[in-house]
């Protein structure tokens, strides 16, 4: 999988229509190329739930996926975009914008679901999932040098220190750092294992 910290669901289309040379580098670590020449592979379809903030509200949009394979060890890669959590159909804006309603204050989960037609159980995960990045995103912060007191901050803080900076940060230093996007979150990769490669073509 290539991620691509230059685009964002917006203008995917020119990843989607790009038909000069790719300059990905592919995320196969058994590919022994020292270049790795790219070539379009193959197309699928995938729902984006996004956070739209001028209306305060979600929507849904359909979005073609590009896959690319290595001309070097054949291996296929989608191409997705900052904004894109793999595996995940909500996009990173929408993940932190409800969790900052679920943790505005006590017991607001129930109402941030009714409000906007989400069930509590995906609340509920996304919290959880929000909770195991805690530690990581802490350390993160604390590099990125946007936290130096020694106590924890609130979760909430912990949030809005995550809107500290422009896009394609905090996305695209988090996965410098940790090779890994942020907010993933797959158990099991036994039988499909993950490999990641970020780029820009």
């Amino acid at each position: 999988m290539i991620i691509d910290f230059t685009h964002s669901y917006k203008d995917y289309n020119e990843i989607l229509y790009f038909y000069g040379v790719w300059d990905y580098k592919c995320p196969n670590p058994g590919c022994r190329a020292k270049q790795h020449p790219m070539r379009r592979h193959a197309r699928y379809e995938r729902s984006l739930v996004l956070w739209d903030a001028d209306a305060g509200c979600l929507k849904e949009e359909r979005m073609e996926i590009l896959r690319l394979k290595c001309c070097s060890c054949a291996s296929t890669h989608a191409v997705l975009t900052m904004d894109i959590i793999p595996f995940f159909v909500y996009s990173i804006q929408a993940f932190l914008a409800l969790l900052s309603q679920c943790m505005a204050e006590k017991n607001s989960v129930p109402r941030t679901g009714e409000k906007n037609g989400v069930s509590c159980q995906l609340l509920y995960r996304f919290v959880l999932i929000f909770h195991e990045y805690a530690e990581k995103l802490l350390l993160f912060l604390r590099l990125e040098a946007l936290w130096e007191s020694e106590r924890k901050p609130p979760e909430s803080r912990l949030l809005l220190l995550l809107y500290g900076k422009s896009p394609p940060w905090p996305q695209s230093c988090f996965f410098q750092k940790y090779r890994s996007p942020l907010f993933l979150h797959r158990k099991s990769t036994v039988a499909y294992p993950l490999r990641f490669g970020g780029g820009m073509p």
